[in-house]
């Protein structure tokens, strides 16, 4: 929203400067409308930056737990990844007999 306001204040001056010279008081009047605009955006610069800085924590925290998640499921594959394929391989092989020739 911010950038889209800031890009219809520098609009605006382009349009003010393309018609200086043959409107004078048109012109005044898109610089001050410019001016206007600008100054919305930085009067709501505040919000933006906490909106900014709360999203970074959010996406910090985010990254911890996903990191967490990961290193939980890392130990337990490690833990019982051998159990579970010992269990499956002796049930997949349970007919087998072992004789001696």
């Amino acid at each position: 929203m911010a950038v889209a306001s800031l890009n219809n204040a520098i609009s605006l001056v382009q349009e003010a400067d393309s018609i200086n010279s043959t409107d004078p008081a048109r012109a005044q009047a898109l610089y001050a409308q410019a001016s206007a605009v600008a100054q919305q955006v930085i009067g709501g610069s505040p919000a933006v930056a906490a909106a900014g800085t709360a999203s970074v924590q959010s996406a910090e925290v985010a990254l911890g737990v996903e990191t967490v998640i990961l290193v939980a499921l890392a130990v337990l594959a490690y833990l019982y990844t051998p159990r579970v394929f010992w269990t499956l391989w002796f049930r997949a092989h349970r007919g087998w007999r072992v004789s001696k020739k």
